[in-house]
């Protein structure tokens, strides 16, 4: 090779490789200053869009810790407002049955109503004023709300929050203007007051057997909030005097509550006090469900028992309940001992007949409706009946109409109610009080049912909150997995590129000094010249 002075071939080749070395000692350092690997996608093309897909979902993953937090919170406040009110409802009960106790008088009643009434307005504000950022999650206008709790545009959480208001929550009672109209009283025959059913309040004294007023038809309609309205008929079979019992009413209309909403329970209770000489009791008992009428002669279960004090009807508790597996029928000491409350779960009718009484005292007898207590005569051919109510048990607001048929015949005596009725929610939390012992037994059931709801809107959050929860610690383990597999892709090895970088510094001197050599390499031609 000839020696030139033109062209530095070897300080060309110095200059391009010290260029080389300085790039990547600035790519070194710009690792070693960030800690990644791949600072642009022209350090790694494919890792860089790996990379950058990662962190999307990583920011995702914050995104739906903070969201399912924030579910937790208005959760957490909501199901704190339902426990409050379970609370208060567990008072109201309390207070409810220290009033249905007869040792209290109007003005005791009235004092335990105040504090009653005061708890059902602080019921209602905490269903109006529980709010989450200014939303109210417990007055019913909170349905099927979305919660995003995860990176996917389906990753959502459905949660519906009940409706806590008082004139909603609690359960509505089948009665009013759909009792039937009076029948007569034969030979001491006394039907008891009907809310569910085709009887209505004993009337003056006539002669049953000469009505055949046939029930033409009977339909009840509910408007629900789960779909149309839907009118339910059955048929009756007898004639006056007769009447099916609340729980085939129930039964039928039952039929159509996926429908509608609305689920309807029976119930029949009849109270026995008052017993006026102690000695041997006896009477029929019927509670079987067939067809009540005014004078059964089949199908009862006697009861015949001895009471030694009449102020402690044990003896006779204990007679009705031996024979409960035959006759359904359940029988309940008040706590003075001196009351008996019979009660049909499934709303089957309850009758009494052929009451005696070794002492030749009576009984008092009355029904679920509220009305004066009628009198069993021991000799006598009564037959007290009590043929139950309907409650109709919805979370929403809903109507019922009613419509019975009856024939017309001689006495101008009707079997049933004719005509269209309607109501809404005829017993809630906001219409309880306990003034009365009738009023305070349904303030019980009220609290019972409106419990059963807040319980189950208790249960519902609970659910959605553990699951949340749940939600939480899955996205936080999400997120620590794919953090650690985007750090092996980007994240610098400091070891190795330490080593480069004293790799390449060397070099640097190295390349310096061959260049400066190099670059003398010119002048050895002048020496040629000499």
């Amino acid at each position: 090779m000839g020696i030139s002075i033109n062209t530095n071939f070897t300080a060309i080749l110095g200059q391009n490789r010290l260029e080389s070395v300085n790039t990547e000692i600035n790519r070194v350092m710009q690792r070693l200053t960030t800690g990644k690997r791949v600072n642009t996608a022209a350090d790694d093309a494919a890792g860089y869009a790996i990379i950058t897909r990662m962190t999307t979902r990583l920011k995702g993953y914050d995104t739906a810790v903070r969201n399912a937090s924030d579910a937790v919170s208005l959760v957490q406040i909501a199901g704190g407002a339902v426990g409050q009110q379970v609370n208060m409802l567990q008072r109201v009960r309390t207070l409810a049955l220290q009033s249905a106790n007869d040792t209290n008088n109007t003005t005791d009643r009235a004092n335990l109503n105040l504090e009653v009434q005061e708890i059902i307005e602080e019921f209602g504000f905490v269903a109006e004023r529980t709010k989450f950022n200014g939303v109210r999650l417990l007055d019913g206008s909170l349905a099927n709300q979305m919660f995003q709790i995860g990176v996917e545009v389906d990753d959502t959480l459905s949660l519906t929050f009940g409706n806590t208001k008082t004139e909603v929550i609690g359960m509505a009672e089948y009665g009013g203007g759909i009792t039937g109209s009076a029948i007569g009283a034969a030979q001491g025959d006394n039907m008891g007051a009907l809310r569910a059913g085709v009887l209505g309040t004993a009337g003056a004294a006539a002669d049953l057997n000469a009505f055949v007023n046939q029930i033409v038809a009977q339909s009840i309609t509910i408007a629900g909030h789960a779909g149309p309205a839907k009118t339910v008929a059955y048929a009756v079979p007898g004639a006056a005097g007769q009447a099916s019992s609340a729980k085939d009413v129930a039964k039928a209309l039952n039929t159509e509550k996926a429908s509608t909403g609305v689920r309807v329970e029976a119930r029949t209770r009849m109270t026995l006090s008052n017993l006026q000489n102690p000695g041997q009791i006896s009477f029929v008992l019927y509670g079987d469900g067939a067809l009540l009428t005014a004078n059964p002669s089949t199908g009862g279960f006697a009861v015949n028992v001895n009471i030694t004090d009449q102020n402690d009807l044990t003896s006779l508790a204990a007679g009705i309940n031996d024979l409960s597996g035959s006759t359904g029928i359940t029988a309940s000491l008040s706590p003075d001992l001196n009351e008996i409350m019979l009660e049909h779960a499934d709303g089957e009718n309850i009758a009494i007949e052929n009451f005696l009484n070794s002492g030749t005292g009576t009984m008092a007898v009355q029904g679920m409706d509220g009305v004066a207590a009628t009198n069993l005569t021991s000799g006598g051919t009564d037959s007290i009946a009590a043929v139950g109510i309907l409650q109709f048990k919805s979370d929403k607001q809903f109507d019922i109409a009613s419509t019975i048929a009856g024939t017309n015949t001689v006495g101008g005596i009707f079997v049933g109610a004719a005509g269209d009725t309607k109501f809404s929610l005829l017993s809630s939390v906001k219409d309880m009080n306990i003034l009365d012992r009738f009023n305070a037994l349904l303030t019980v059931e009220i609290v019972d049912a409106a419990l059963d709801t807040l319980t189950t809107i208790g249960a519902e959050l609970g659910a959605k909150q553990n699951r949340l929860d749940v939600t939480i610690a899955s996205i936080e383990n999400q997120e620590l997995n794919l953090t650690s597999a985007r750090g092996r892709i980007e994240d610098a090895d400091f070891a190795a590129e330490s080593t480069n970088l004293s790799k390449f510094q060397v070099l640097l001197q190295a390349g310096t000094a061959m260049l400066a050599q190099a670059n003398q390499l010119p002048a050895t031609a002048l020496q040629l010249l000499q």
